[in-house]
């Protein structure tokens, strides 16, 4: 009779263990469906509050809800660049930004830009100026005067200087000038002593435009570079090195590419800014390709460029065709940036730039102030790519 009882007490114990098992098994199946559930609904909860957040005025929402789409989608949604040109050993070498430097040059001064190291300029021109969201600083464009850069240097909204590089035929020395002018009363090393001397706060952005320019330049931005004893403010190099958009060499001549990126190797905390010659004629004008950023992506790569970057792209071209611009900021996401800037008589809808507030951080805008406050509150969910942002996905998409 007691071992009866024991061998009813054993049965009932392994009927419980056996329902305790099945228990858990379902248990677990179920959190396992509800989080993927939760998960597949991620894109929509964030997708509500981007939108909540564009509507506001916290510029912290690239790093907080736009850099999770732009990191998870756009490798998948942005290819990396394809030519028909076989693929080159220095290529393979060097496939992201961060490889071995190519050249031993010592930096011009030592000094440091506003106290960062080389590769983190970026983010060291918005803290230089305290600000979150790159659209916010501004700029003076085409400081070619003395009466320019006087006007300019004592204007406290101004951030940044903008001015040309041209050679003087007559002095044979580089002058602040642009294209087809070839005189002014402002000598680059005039205008280098005078803003370095006199501004503390405002950063640059050198133009050239010829080859010989840029070569005069060297030597008179290190002796500039090197009189100041305090760390330098924001600076920007530039200059056009490949034939854009409805341009051609017999109208424009670009800067040599080998020139460019060697003779700046040494300005290891400035940021570089190769750009296209471009033009714009109206309804007939094309927009930037994907080659035109595969091209530039290939020139980068094989040079090593150590330096941050800031491509500058015009705007009323980027309004036709936005995906080169998705290409060039995805491929290269740690140190490149976009500087958007317009000429006199060119025209664009403000609208089809507002893409550009998915990258705040990334993307400054050398545009008139009305401008600019047009493309920040433009109604850009519906120019976002397809796979960007899924759930707030539309047949609306520019490409």
């Amino acid at each position: 009779m007691h071992a009866m009882q024991q061998y009813r007490q054993r049965q009932r114990r392994r009927k419980l263990i056996i329902a305790g098992s099945v228990f858990v098994v379902l248990v677990t199946a179920i959190a396992c469906i509800v989080a993927a559930a939760a998960k597949k609904s991620d894109n929509s909860k964030y997708a509500d509050k981007y939108v909540a957040k564009y509507n506001k005025s916290d510029s912290d929402w690239y790093d907080k809800y736009a850099k999770k789409w732009v990191d998870k989608y756009a490798p998948s949604t942005t290819a990396k660049p394809t030519t028909q040109e076989p693929t080159t050993k220095t290529e393979e070498a060097s496939t992201t930004m961060e490889s071995t430097t190519k050249y031993s040059t010592p930096d011009y001064n030592g000094h440091t830009t506003n106290g960062n190291k080389a590769g983190s300029a970026i983010k060291g021109l918005l803290k230089h100026f305290g600000l979150k969201d790159a659209a916010d600083v501004t700029w003076a464009h085409a400081v070619n005067s003395q009466e320019e850069l006087d006007t300019a240097l004592g204007d406290e909204k101004i951030m940044m200087l903008e001015a040309d590089v041209v050679m003087d035929p007559v002095r044979n020395i580089p002058i602040m000038a642009h294209p087809p002018a070839n005189s002014s009363d402002l000598t680059l090393e005039q205008f280098l002593t005078h803003s370095l001397k006199h501004s503390e706060e405002k950063g640059i952005k050198l133009d050239f435009k010829q080859d010989e320019a840029l070569n005069a330049s060297i030597a008179v931005m290190q002796k500039a570079f090197k009189a100041r004893e305090t760390p330098l403010p924001p600076i920007i190099l530039n200059a056009d090195i490949l034939v854009g958009p409805n341009s051609n060499e017999n109208q424009t001549t670009p800067v040599s590419p080998d020139l460019f990126f060697t003779a700046l190797a040494p300005f290891k905390t400035t940021i570089l800014s190769p750009g296209w010659t471009t033009k714009f004629i109206g309804n007939a004008s094309e927009g930037y390709n994907n080659t035109d950023a595969n091209e530039m992506t290939k020139l980068i790569q094989q040079n090593i460029v150590q330096q941050d970057l800031t491509f500058p792209v015009r705007a009323s071209l980027v309004a036709l065709n936005p995906k080169p611009m998705h290409l060039l900021l995805n491929q290269m996401q740690d140190k490149v940036s976009l500087t958007v800037w317009t000429a006199k008589n060119d025209t664009y809808d403000p609208e089809d730039l507002g893409f550009l507030r998915l990258y705040a951080k990334k993307v400054f805008f050398d545009l008139p102030a009305d401008e600019v406050e047009a493309i920040k509150k433009a109604s850009f969910v519906n120019k976002i790519p397809k796979g960007l942002i899924p759930d707030i996905g539309n047949d609306n998409i520019p490409f």
